[in-house]
């Protein structure tokens, strides 16, 4: 890449950084964040699902990273459907409840099932606001429903890279649509909406409740969620690889990646700070260095384990790692302390490369871009960092509790409910053994009366008008048989994946 090209990304990142922090000052309440402020903001966020693409494409052979960069526009036309059709409800519908700020007087409808037994405060999903529009919606509302598509974007984007080889089609646009229309605006409720997991503190007593100002949760979301598909879809796509030595992944493109990394950070800190909900108790400063700090931690890892393992600093398991480290901190970000978050993001960082051996050679799982490591690990690890840290400074171990109870809620929301779900489809497409001998039994006898009418043909022979006639009904009758000969049987996947003798 010539320096003509390099020139544009340098600038544009430049100019990010340079944009993020003049104004942030400012940034609180809903009804206190310029509206300049805002909206640099919302257009920043962006790059975060923009750097995970370049990183994951620049490890990606070419006619693989052409699959990858299309998984990017796939995931935004998706968040913005769903998130406008019933994710916006479900995540804020009740956020009034527990919000005084101004046009969000209507959003006050929470389904909680346990309120009657056990008081308020155990809220699962909102009930108001379905087909959003800028137009009916407050100012407020409004700042509500953008900040949170960058953030639904990166989710929702985060399994389609992961199976891009295993699903196709509307199997993919379905995935898309769970993550967006269901796991990603629950979490949100449970989280910045009022619901059970944010009001801990004051029902259970558990510290301050589930803390996650850096939306950790949303990488956790699209971690589990790939991870479901990769184990519900394990018989499909590329065959598994061997169990060699292990190899880390080729940097293609190693500018990419660095670019991709970058663009990663100052899209992430724009997108937390345009959480009005979040950065009302964030330090922009403290906010920013923590992450640089973390990051930092997570590259002093890398760059020792690749020297450890290969004698040099490996390009791509860096590049992997300055995302991990950021992740890791993201979660407790405003908190930790400065050595805290090198120590969180070295952890991270650390543990980047065990986790991916784990993940595709003990797990037998084809992650070829590592998204379950460097997403869903590390978001794991960073959700509970805030309660570890809680625990050591005070000795009290009632965070940690909140921390665990959302960690393992959100496991349960992106991992155990969609496999059992992707499974169950992946079944009912597969056909029972009779039925599909039976279809093939039908094929046969078809195309042995077609060989039939051939040699007839050659004889110089032709078939009576009631021949003909009978021929016409076999045929209809055997054109469903034909289809179903052609569908896979679970026998047919399972053999894919034993083992070669």
């Amino acid at each position: 890449m010539s320096m003509q090209d390099r020139f544009p990304a340098i600038f544009f990142l430049g100019l990010g950084l340079s944009l993020i922090f003049p104004s942030v000052a400012n940034a609180g309440t809903l009804n206190q964040v310029p509206q300049e402020a805002s909206f640099i903001y919302f257009l920043l966020a962006w790059l975060m699902p923009l750097g995970i693409t370049l990183v994951a494409s620049g490890l990606s052979a070419p006619s693989r990273a052409r699959r990858v960069v299309t998984s990017f526009p796939l995931a935004l036309a998706v968040a913005l459907v769903a998130y406008t059709l019933c994710g916006y409800a479900f995540q804020f519908g009740g956020v009034g409840l527990v919000s005084d700020d101004p046009g969000l007087e209507g959003l006050i409808a929470e389904w909680s099932p346990l309120d009657p037994r056990l008081g308020p405060g155990w809220g699962l999903v909102g009930l108001r606001g379905f087909l959003f529009s800028p137009h009916a919606g407050s100012a407020a509302q409004r700042t509500l429903f953008i900040s949170q598509l960058a953030f639904l974007t990166t989710s929702v984007l985060i399994p389609l890279i992961a199976l891009q080889e295993h699903v196709q089609g509307l199997m993919r646009f379905l995935l898309a649509m769970l993550a967006a229309c269901f796991c990603y605006p629950l979490m949100g409720n449970w989280i910045y909406g009022g619901g059970w997991l944010s009001q801990l503190g004051e029902t259970a007593g558990w510290g301050q409740g589930f803390m996650d100002h850096g939306l950790a949760s949303a990488h956790l979301i699209g971690g589990g969620l790939a991870l479901a598909g990769l184990v519900a879809f394990r018989h499909q796509g590329p065959e598994k690889g061997d169990k060699g030595t292990p190899q880390l992944a080729v940097a293609h493109l190693p500018l990419v990646l660095l670019i991709g990394a970058l663009m990663f950070l100052v899209g992430w800190v724009a997108a937390v700070l345009s959480v009005p909900l979040a950065a009302a108790s964030m330090s922009p400063w403290v906010t920013f260095l923590n992450t640089l700090w973390g990051m930092a931690g997570s590259i002093f890892a890398t760059l020792f384990y690749g020297w450890f393992a290969r004698g040099e600093a490996d390009p791509g398991l860096t590049a992997r790692g300055m995302l991990a480290g950021q992740i890791a901190v993201s979660a407790g970000v405003s908190l930790f302390s400065t050595w805290e978050a090198a120590l969180v993001g070295f952890v991270g960082g650390l543990l980047l490369a065990p986790t991916m051996y784990l993940v595709e050679h003990v797990w037998g799982l084809k992650d070829r871009s590592a998204v379950i490591s460097v997403h869903g690990f590390c978001a794991l690890g960073g959700i509970l960092a805030p309660g570890l840290a809680a625990f050591a400074d005070t000795g009290g171990a009632q965070q940690l509790y909140a921390q665990l109870a959302g960690a393992g809620a959100l496991l349960t929301l992106s991992f155990l409910l969609p496999v059992a779900l992707l499974a169950l489809i992946v079944r009912l497409q597969t056909l029972p053994e009779e039925l599909r001998e039976r279809a093939r039994e039908r094929a046969m006898a078809l195309e042995q009366a077609r060989a039939a009418r051939e040699r007839l043909r050659q004889q110089g022979l032709s078939l009576t008008f009631w021949q003909n006639l009978r021929r016409g009904y076999l045929h209809t009758v055997a054109a469903p048989a034909r289809r179903l000969a052609k569908r896979p049987r679970l026998s047919d996947r399972s053999e894919r994946s034993l083992p070669k003798r």
